[in-house]
């Protein structure tokens, strides 16, 4: 789970949905149309929240190329739309779930006293919103970084047989936990507590994602004479630190927790030095990593509108669609200040092939930018 960056741009299709449906009409459940699954809004999350599930952390969409091919992941109403018909097509209310997740929270959004009721003005929704006294945490109401996560890491022995996984050397048990006891970390807990996110499956998961890291990061210390490829490992173990990737905060905090042990003893085993860029990415270029990794999706999906399917050829120009989308939104509103900003645009136009910048330009335009 992670934090969404504030955006003031509305998708256009939620745009016009929202000035269609005025006063009453907004209060009034009628047979929602799903333009929640439009392009435009679909690339706006990919843009705030890359490839995890926004509860469990686990993968969706194609975080890399062994991933599936198409997006079998909801668009989630953080407030479910039954009981919040009014926040039906507002963006501020989505965000990427797993199937498992968004069949499990179903409508539930647990909240202490009164909920937060319809009003006309939207800065009067907003402030209702902000003081509805919520229970779990919400990705965009709620500002909140690793820091807030306790993580605790030990060694599995090796050969140990757990939950029929063969376990060996570089494996870590580990749980987490909210810190500090503030309101940010009584809303962490809940949710790790409905989500069973300490449980066998996801702590499997995590632990397996954690070895891949410490394989990769073996690597990188085995190729110091093979600059271009310890780079490319390099890359690898970064992007699987970053937030927008699955469970990105249990590997940074695994790193950050084995530094001066378990990865020093790595690097000193093979006789070589840990590269400076090998460290957790920074939020620019926790940017820089998600645009690289759409790019490559986005020219994955032109060539297959190729395809003589006809369902495949319309699916990928869909996709095609949605990278376009997480492409603009991406260079509109890049982190840092305006000198930083100007600076990853530029690399941006310098980094993309001219055909993937035309794409994402003709969105840009669509915007309204």
């Amino acid at each position: 789970m992670k934090s969404f960056a504030r955006f003031e741009i509305v998708p256009p299709s939620l745009r016009e949905r929202n000035r269609a449906r005025k006063g009453s009409e907004a209060l009034v459940p009628d047979r929602w149309s799903d333009d929640w699954n439009n392009a435009d809004v679909r690339g706006l999350l990919r843009a705030l929240q890359g490839f995890a599930c926004w509860y469990c952390g686990s993968p969706i969409g194609r975080v890399n190329d062994r991933s599936p091919p198409r997006d079998q992941h909801a668009v989630e109403h953080i407030r479910p739309k039954s009981v919040y018909p009014f926040l039906a097509y507002r963006a501020r209310n989505y965000s990427f779930a797993c199937t498992l997740c968004n069949s499990k929270k179903g409508d539930r959004y647990p909240v202490v006293g009164a909920r937060a009721a319809w009003c006309e003005t939207l800065e009067a929704r907003r402030e209702r919103l902000d003081h509805e006294e919520r229970e779990w945490l919400h990705p965009h109401q709620d500002a909140f970084e690793e820091r807030d996560f306790s993580w605790s890491f030990r060694p599995v022995p090796a050969g140990r047989l757990w939950t029929s996984y063969p376990w060996s050397e570089g494996h870590y048990w580990h749980v987490c936990a909210a810190r500090p006891r503030t309101v940010v970390g009584q809303r962490i807990d809940r949710l790790f507590a409905f989500f069973g996110l300490n449980d066998g499956e996801l702590v499997t998961a995590r632990m397996a994602e954690i070895h891949e890291l410490r394989r990769n990061i073996e690597l990188v210390a085995n190729l110091s004479k093979n600059p271009a490829l310890q780079r490319d490992y390099v890359t690898r173990a970064s992007r699987a630190m970053s937030s927008f990737y699955p469970h990105g905060y249990a590997l940074r905090a695994w790193f950050e927790a084995q530094r001066a042990t378990d990865i020093a003893a790595i690097f000193r085993s093979a006789k070589s030095a840990a590269p400076p860029q090998l460290q957790p990415p920074s939020k620019t270029v926790e940017w820089a990593l998600l645009v690289g990794r759409i790019d490559e999706m986005l020219r994955i999906y032109v060539v297959d509108t190729a395809s003589d399917d006809p369902t495949f050829r319309r699916d990928s120009h869909a996709e095609v669609e949605r990278c376009a989308y997480a492409l603009a939104y991406l260079y509109i509103a890049p982190p840092g200040d305006e000198a930083t900003r100007k600076r990853l645009r530029a690399w941006f136009d310098k980094t993309l092939s001219a055909p993937v910048r035309a794409l994402a330009g003709s969105k840009v335009r669509a915007l309204g930018r």
